[in-house]
């Protein structure tokens, strides 16, 4: 299995992602991705698995819906970083935030309603470890289940 980059998983080990949707473009990024989310997501207690979630903007504003929402991402700093938004929304809790690979997660198939897989394509680049990432999410889903997926295009960097 391919690794992550190293260099990658360390900025993300120096919490570079802290406060990335709360600033710049990732605010219109945060409140597009939480229209489409609304508007296709089954309504809750649906079971979300948000694979790379970094450290749970989407997983907590979800749990606040009501939806049992589980973190799963590589980064053992993003995962504790996620406690720190529990004083954001009172009154809510993850199912779990544990520290995992997109494309080995630590649960039985067909056992949610929909999974985020909206990080880690940006950082597996190899082809067959992409559709590994998405093999593994399809597993999970229930009949019927989504997937939200995203990527970034190579010539990014060009933008």
């Amino acid at each position: 299995m391919e690794t992550i980059d190293k260099e990658v998983l360390a900025g993300y080990e120096a919490g570079t992602e802290r406060g990335r949707l709360r600033t710049d473009l990732g605010l219109i990024e945060f409140e597009r991705t939480k229209e489409l989310l609304k508007e296709h997501l089954p309504l809750p207690p649906a079971t979300i698995y948000d694979i790379g979630g970094g450290y749970g903007e989407y997983s907590w504003w979800l749990a606040s819906l009501g939806y049992e929402v589980h973190l799963f991402d590589l980064s053992r700093r993003n995962i504790e970083m996620s406690k720190e938004l529990k004083e954001e929304y009172p009154g809510c809790a993850l199912a779990a935030s544990e520290v995992c690979d997109a494309r080995n997660i630590p649960r039985p198939g067909k056992s949610a309603d929909a999974v985020l897989l909206m990080g880690p394509l940006y950082h597996i680049v190899g082809s067959e470890e992409r559709l590994c990432a998405i093999r593994e999410s399809k597993r999970l889903l229930k009949a019927g289940g989504l997937l939200f997926t995203a990527a970034i295009t190579p010539y990014a960097t060009l933008l």
